[in-house]
């Protein structure tokens, strides 16, 4: 399984409802992109998570398939949107 994770922080301001948007807009990539396993979003209730309040995981069966992910016009605009409200964030993709 090829894992990608995204873990953010947002910029003073942002509302809940728009990181909700943005995040459910990552969701609905689900089914679009062939080799997706499955895209899991949400807040975090971690003591230890430090400033980052929020999480995408995305879950695919190649590293193709998370390229395609990358690579599909959906999430190019929400990636954009994302990094107009995002303080800080990052990245971390592994084979699990």
């Amino acid at each position: 399984m090829y894992v990608h994770i995204a873990i953010y922080q947002w910029r003073p301001g942002t509302s809940d409802a728009e990181v909700d948007r943005l995040l459910q807009g990552i969701r609905s990539l689900t089914g679009k992109v062939p080799g997706l396993s499955s895209i899991h979003v949400g807040k975090s209730y971690s003591p230890h998570s430090k400033h980052f309040t929020h999480a995408i995981v995305v879950l695919g069966e190649s590293q193709g398939a998370l390229d395609a992910y990358r690579a599909h016009p959906d999430h190019h605009a929400l990636a954009e949107q994302i990094d107009a409200v995002e303080q800080d964030g990052i990245g971390v993709d592994f084979i699990g």
